[in-house]
């Protein structure tokens, strides 16, 4: 029964990373969160500014940690900073070389759908850094754009309101749709083979 669910779950990544492809994205697919954080570390060039969105992905894949090792600037904040001091790294990581972060929802036709708060986090994806690297697991791929909102909202929110101690509604000010690779950003988006963050 799991070998079919696998390889169910493995036809509609595949035809979702074609239909990225298609939209003009790099496109990596991965077997599991350790081959996910050797390709990330892969795309980031040594001597990168590298910010980051607060992902909980990336946090699971282990690559914020590994990225300490990697000769980079690092603009990604210390644990228990003040919130002053947030919006600088926020700011800062609008304009880095390398951003990294993930997804709320890719639907299967490649269709990339994110709610976010303050919206540092979709606006880094849309211009500013020069390269972006996004890391989903096969759980964020929904059948359409309509879908991904729905899981946007009353999934990936409600877990980040509870994540960040805040009123859902604080989580759900700015929603974006990107429908192809911005036309100035490099972006490239590894698909992992597993489920991965909210």
């Amino acid at each position: 029964m799991e070998d079919l669910v696998r390889q169910h779950k493995t036809e509609v990544l595949q035809r979702c990373a074609q239909h990225l492809r298609d939209r003009g994205f790099e496109v990596h697919v991965v077997e599991d969160a350790a081959e996910a954080r050797a390709k990330v570390l892969e795309l980031v060039p040594e001597g990168a500014s590298v910010g980051w969105g607060g992902s909980a992905t990336l946090r699971q894949i282990g690559v914020i940690e590994a990225l300490a090792e990697k000769k980079v600037e690092y603009l990604i904040p210390p644990e228990n900073q003040p919130p002053a001091n947030l919006i600088e790294y926020r700011r800062q990581a609008m304009l880095c070389d390398v951003y990294l972060t993930g997804t709320n929802a890719i639907s299967e036709d490649g269709i990339i759908v994110n709610i976010d708060g303050i919206g540092n986090r979709v606006a880094s994806m849309i211009f500013g850094p020069r390269k972006v690297i996004m890391v989903a697991g096969w759980n964020k791929i929904t059948l359409d754009a309509d879908q991904g909102l729905i899981r946007a909202r009353e999934y990936a929110a409600a877990i980040n309101a509870r994540r960040f101690n805040a009123d859902p509604e604080d989580i759900c000010k700015i929603t974006t749709i990107i429908e192809g690779r911005p036309s100035k950003t490099e972006f490239a988006i590894v698909l992992v083979k597993e489920d991965l963050g909210y």
